[in-house]
């Protein structure tokens, strides 16, 4: 399992990191490690993420600001990773955590595109759109 940064972005008062763990393969696939927490540089890793569109808050109906967007996950390989949980973080402190998905709520979030596919994992070459509420 590894634990992967995989996005950085910063709305004025609020700023979030988003990382995910994956598994699926040996060990020794994806050697070098992964990014942690206090670790945050640029590197292979077997997933790439992206922003669709770039985030901004919206005032809810309930008068508080949401933060709704999306993430392309593609695997840049020929294995499939199981992605076992994602975390919305506060950049600034990666000890605080806004969002979490793991287990059972990864699958309906992530979808394999096109098809609209929900999954828990990507296989090679295969790209999904996984929605942060």
């Amino acid at each position: 399992m590894r634990r992967l940064i995989i996005g950085i972005f910063s709305l004025g008062f609020l700023v979030t990191a988003a990382f995910f763990n994956i598994s699926g393969c040996s060990e020794s696939n994806g050697a070098g490690g992964g990014g942690t927490a206090g670790d945050v540089q640029n590197e292979y890793t077997p997933i790439i993420a992206s922003f669709v569109t770039e985030p901004r808050p919206v005032l809810g109906s309930d008068g508080k600001y949401q933060l709704v967007y999306e993430l392309q996950l593609t695997n840049a390989t020929s294995f499939t990773w199981l992605i076992k949980s994602l975390e919305i973080l506060n950049a600034a402190d990666h000890g605080q955590v806004f969002k979490a998905y793991s287990g059972d709520a990864v699958g309906p979030d992530n979808q394999i595109i096109p098809g609209k596919i929900p999954s828990d994992s990507l296989g090679g070459g295969q790209t999904s759109v996984f929605f942060i509420t």
